[in-house]
């Protein structure tokens, strides 16, 4: 009875629907995969963009001779990174 039901066509029927629905969930947790990875890199973007424009802001008052007080996040922060960020804007 058992041999029957494992080599039957109903058993097979159930072992191809689990499967499927394993692979059903595999393909939407990846395009859920890309949409987060898409929506980060946009943040990161922004982000980037706002650092870049704020210490450009605060350069170009001081350039002015505005006497501003000292930003230490915009004075002491890792000016490569900036740099960095800056030339990747340009191109």
């Amino acid at each position: 009875m058992l041999y029957n039901y494992l080599t039957g066509p109903e058993f097979r029927h159930r072992v191809e629907a689990i499967a499927s629905s394993f692979i059903e969930m595999r393909d939407d947790l990846e395009k859920e995969k890309r949409t987060i990875n898409k929506n980060w890199a946009k943040r990161a973007k922004q982000l980037d963009v706002i650092i870049v424009n704020t210490s450009g802001m605060y350069g170009d008052l001081q350039g002015l001779g505005a006497p501003l007080k000292p930003i230490a996040v915009l004075e002491a922060g890792d000016g490569e990174e900036v740099a960095q960020i800056a030339a990747a804007e340009e191109e």
